[in-house]
C-alpha cells in the first residue's frame, strides 16, 4: 500500500491485472549471505501473464489507457510476457508513448 500511495503522489498510475482465485500467487524467497545470494521462485499465476489484451484489436486497450510511458520490469518471472513484450513495446511507441 505504501508503494501505491507513493506512486499516486508522484503521478504514476498503476494498473493491476485481474486475479484468479484458482491459481496461486507467485512468490520468490531470497537467501542472502555476506558474499552472495540465491533466489527460489514459484511463478504461480505470474507465469501466464502476457500483454495480449493490451495489444489485441489494434492496441485498443493500450490506446484507451493513453500512456505517456510504458515500463516493464520483472519480465523474467513471466514466461508468457517475455513472448508478447516486444509487441507491447512496439504498440506503445506506435501510439506515441516512450518505452
Amino acid at each position: 500500500d505504501m508503494l501505491r500511495k507513493h506512486c499516486a503522489t508522484v503521478g504514476v498510475r498503476l494498473i493491476e491485472a485481474e486475479s484468479d482465485a484458482n491459481r496461486p500467487t507467485g512468490v520468490c524467497v531470497v537467501l542472502s549471505g555476506p558474499d552472495d545470494r540465491a533466489f527460489c521462485s514459484h511463478f504461480g499465476i505470474s507465469d501466464t501473464f502476457d500483454a495480449y489484451e493490451l495489444t489485441a484489436c489494434g492496441a485498443q486497450e493500450l490506446r484507451a489507457l493513453n500512456p505517456g510511458h510504458v515500463h516493464c520490469a520483472g519480465f523474467y518471472s513471466c514466461a508468457a510476457l517475455r513472448k508478447s513484450l516486444p509487441a507491447l513495446l512496439r504498440a506503445a511507441r506506435a501510439i506515441g508513448a516512450t518505452t
